[in-house]
């Protein structure tokens, strides 16, 4: 049995305990080449479309992840701009596992997350899964059975039913979680899966809930840690900004009044980077909340802004994703924030010279 906490870090996980919020969206379709293999694959290259941008990550090598719900498959953004098939075939489905993750069919990939090895977690929404895709470029399931109920606690992973699986996180001693509908799960380094908050009546206490939330409708839909193992978690309904101790006292940040939180990642200095429909970028350092740019005020291209997805890369650019069919955005773009000028921009995105076999068509 693979062991899923052998020591992993997500990508960029270091010290502090700040959390980011940024509240983003930006116009503009932009075409890009995706290559078909791994990062250092030689698969053809063909055009096409960024469609749907959504969850964001990081790789150890400091690239780009990209979740795009709309293709059915992550892509990794290279260096030089460029655009790699990471998993999935854009058919929907599930298909592929142990075999390569190109060659896998996925349905609707949501939060990810990276492990220092390289191996990528991912939700796999549509499928009730959660999945990973190992350093030797091999996808396979390691939570859900495909079958969408809640699962048994204290059952192999793999064997047990999800139900609407979102984000994805590791913890700083590389423990893997994930949420669902109405709860957080773990899976330990024996593949069993361990429920950790719930709103079940059943499986709630003193020690998840306090006093002042157990009445909460518990329904998490975004996940991260920070340095010192504290987990933050966007509520839906009603709308909150969670934070729970590792000590497992879990606190509002954010009230009824805060907007909805579209993902949570973890970023540099141990801090979290949250994307939020409130249009601002805001520092949150404990139940701190400090906005750093209102977006609403200072419009990027004119436009409102509205995020999917956001990471933060180890020379500190972070970039924020949107699918464009949320904010008043015309077409899915990738922002990115230099850690320099502090100034947003378009991501760039090389575009690729069409091959001897004639011009590329979407």
């Amino acid at each position: 049995m693979r062991a899923y906490s052998r020591r992993r870090n997500v990508v960029l996980a270091a010290s502090a305990t700040c959390v980011v919020a940024l509240v983003v969206g930006v116009v503009g379709v932009t075409h890009m080449w995706l290559r078909q293999h791994g990062r250092t694959g030689r698969g053809q290259i063909e055009p096409v479309a960024l469609q749907a941008p959504g969850a964001l990550g990081v790789d150890i090598h400091g690239d780009l992840l990209i979740a795009d719900d709309a293709r059915q498959q992550i892509l990794r953004q290279l260096p030089g701009g460029q655009l790699q098939v990471v998993a999935g075939t854009g058919t929907t489905g599930f298909a592929g596992d142990y075999g390569p993750a190109t060659a896998a069919q996925i349905n609707d990939p949501r939060g990810m997350a990276v492990a220092a090895d390289g191996t990528i977690f991912f939700a796999d929404s549509g499928n009730n899964r959660i999945r990973e895709i190992l350093p030797s470029g091999n996808i396979r399931t390691i939570a859900g059975d495909g079958k969408l109920d809640d699962p048994v606690d204290g059952q192999p992973a793999n064997t047990q039913p999800l139900s609407s699986v979102f984000a994805v996180a590791l913890a700083p001693g590389g423990q893997l979680y994930f949420t669902e509908s109405s709860q957080v799960d773990s899976v330990s380094a024996d593949g069993i899966l361990h429920v950790v908050v719930s709103a079940d009546a059943g499986r709630k206490s003193a020690a998840q809930f306090p006093a002042s939330l157990s009445a909460l409708a518990f329904s998490p839909t975004a996940l991260a840690f920070d340095k010192a193992g504290d987990m933050y978690l966007a509520n839906m309904s009603p709308k909150l900004l969670l934070r729970r101790t590792a000590a497992g006292v879990m606190t509002v940040i954010r009230p009824e009044t805060y907007v909805s939180v579209a993902g949570l990642s973890s970023g540099l200095g141990g801090a979290v980077l949250a994307a939020l429909y409130s249009f601002q970028l805001d520092t949150i350092t404990g139940s701190q909340v400090t906005t750093m740019t209102d977006f609403a005020a200072e419009k990027f291209a004119g436009i409102s802004l509205r995020p999917a997805g956001v990471a933060q890369t180890p020379d500190g650019s972070i970039y924020v994703s949107d699918p464009g069919n949320a904010g008043g955005a015309s077409g899915p773009t990738l922002l990115v924030r230099s850690p320099n000028t502090k100034q947003w921009a378009h991501a760039h995105v090389a575009v690729a010279t069409p091959n001897a076999a004639g011009s590329p068509s979407n």
